[in-house]
């Protein structure tokens, strides 16, 4: 085994780890060791002790070394950036390849150290693919949970090893924009691991600069329910009978916006977004608001990848509104009228199944007394959107309702 000096370097990029043959380096500079090709770490008996812990309510990001220093840990703290988060949208545009991405794409050079966030066991590992080799650690005291570590290349643990917070766990590796992906996972049902699982949502377990609210597109889109056909973009048509009202939304700020891949715009989405919709006299005749840390994205063996048909049950397609590639917008385009609330929606966890492609603003239904519940005019849609860190926007439309 080989011992290797890891610098940290303040670039605007992030702090980059350039991997040294022993010899010179200051005292400062942690020393990791990391083990020839072919050959394993020593496993760890306890958690690491780090020289930085992170709050006690938190878990060390992936890429937090326990050697760091406090200049060192504070420096991986100010270049935290996601370049995905879990919910939003991805595929090339289009309705066939969309689906919900399922955890944290944490951007990092290829070759970044990857340490065990948690104690658990490891229980399964995936080295079939080049870029896309993983590690599923259980958590210890809850074996139907754990996290899922993607695009860890060399990684040094096989499945059943005991491993604690802090070990070593391989290397970042992804043939793209690089990053290593996280995910918080639990079982669905009895089901092994290799059946499929749930993705939770992981933000609340790390802590991350984020002062910058959400945004909201400058347009607001009226479309036939259950079709992809736009009635009025704003207020420029008059709508009628069943709609959906679609949103473009995508959080901003430090963590979610990185210069060097300037080619992808932020793309994460918040947490909680909501709807409210208003008569010209003032009365509240429909809203809904909806959490997305009770919704679970399920992956199956039938899929290729995460809520293909649980994305297609929330979102719009990109091409549906763009003239110009999707990832150039970051915008998740989400129908906000699918997000109400109803009866069976009580139970924990959430899956958008089709039982909420049909929810939608029905502007023609009448009231008992045979009143139009929705009468002609003009109405106000005043739509929030928080992240998790309580940054909060919210935005006015307006649109004309004509039956």
């Amino acid at each position: 085994m080989k011992n290797i000096k890891v610098k940290t370097i303040l670039t605007r990029t992030m702090l980059i780890f350039i991997l040294q043959s022993c010899g010179g380096g200051s005292s400062n500079e942690p020393s990791i060791e990391i083990p020839e090709s072919g050959t394993n770490p020593p496993l760890l008996t306890e958690p690491a002790l780090y020289k930085t812990p992170v709050g006690s309510n938190y878990l060390p990001l992936p890429q937090h070394s326990p050697e760091f220093d406090q200049n060192q840990y504070q420096t991986m703290r100010n270049e935290i950036y996601f370049i995905s988060n879990r919910g939003n949208y991805q595929g090339d545009g289009d309705k066939d390849s969309m689906y919900m991405h399922s955890g944290l794409d944490i951007y990092m050079v290829n070759g970044t150290p990857i340490y065990v966030i948690a104690d658990g066991i490891v229980g399964k590992t995936d080295r079939r693919t080049d870029g896309f080799k993983s590690v599923l650690i259980e958590d210890s005291l809850n074996q139907d949970s754990g996290w899922d570590y993607v695009h860890i290349d060399e990684f040094y643990v096989t499945e059943g090893d005991p491993v604690f917070q802090g070990q070593l766990l391989g290397v970042s590796k992804f043939n793209g924009t690089e990053h290593m992906h996280l995910a918080r996972v639990s079982r669905i049902e009895n089901n092994s691991w290799d059946q499929g699982y749930y993705a939770e949502y992981p933000d609340k377990y790390f802590d991350f600069i984020d002062q910058q609210a959400p945004v909201l597109s400058d347009e607001i889109y009226f479309m036939a329910n259950q079709t992809d056909t736009i009635l009025s973009i704003n207020d420029e048509n008059a709508i009628s009978g069943e709609v959906d009202i679609v949103v473009g939304i995508r959080d901003l700020g430090k963590y979610a916006t990185h210069p060097d891949v300037y080619y992808l715009a932020a793309r994460v989405i918040p947490v909680k977004l909501g709807f409210e919709i208003e008569s010209e006299a003032g009365d509240v005749v429909m809203s809904s608001q909806f959490d997305f840390q009770s919704m679970v994205i399920t992956k199956s063996n039938s899929q290729s990848s995460f809520g293909n048909e649980q994305a297609r049950n929330l979102y719009k397609s990109p091409n549906l509104f763009l003239n110009q590639p999707w990832y150039e917008i970051g915008n998740s385009y989400i129908v906000l009228t699918h997000l109400q609330k109803t009866s069976s929606d009580t139970s924990f966890p959430i899956i958008f199944d089709d039982s909420f492609d049909s929810l939608n603003w029905n502007t023609s239904t009448y009231n008992n007394d045979g009143s139009p519940q929705f009468p002609n005019g003009r109405y106000k849609i005043t739509v929030y959107a928080e992240d998790s860190r309580a940054n909060k926007v919210i935005k006015e439309y307006w649109v004309d309702v004509l039956n």
